[in-house]
């Protein structure tokens, strides 16, 4: 497989952003008899600040940056520019949990963000 090498001073500008999707510990253990660390799912990387309204749900930005695929005990990882970034992880069907997790990217810096579980 090749691999494609950045500019010198690309290090630099870009963060490392990697981590994992905890899991839906909600879920009765009858059908989770051996909960793996991670969860396998969806990551969906949106460029922006997350908007939470005093009433409602969350309003999530609309630029898409970059989307991973992961196997359960599998982490995610993305190189992005420093700026705010929201992190949206969505299980296989039929789950309909979405868990988020927004942070900022600084340049050089890698940021450990595991996505937490949101379900209930």
């Amino acid at each position: 497989m090749a691999t494609s090498r950045s500019p010198v001073g690309a290090a630099l500008v870009n963060g490392v952003v990697f981590g994992g999707i905890e899991p839906c510990a909600a879920l009765p253990p009858s059908l989770t008899p051996n909960l793996p660390t991670y969860a396998a799912g969806m990551v969906t990387v949106l460029a922006g600040r997350l908007y939470q309204p005093s009433q409602g749900e969350p309003i999530f930005p609309s630029t898409f940056v970059a989307q991973e695929s992961v196997q359960a005990n599998q982490l995610y990882r993305f190189v992005l520019k420093p700026g705010p970034y929201v992190l949206i992880a969505q299980f296989p069907p039929p789950s309909n949990v979405a868990p988020f997790r927004s942070l900022t990217v600084q340049s050089g810096m890698s940021i450990e963000a595991d996505i937490p579980n949101m379900c209930m």
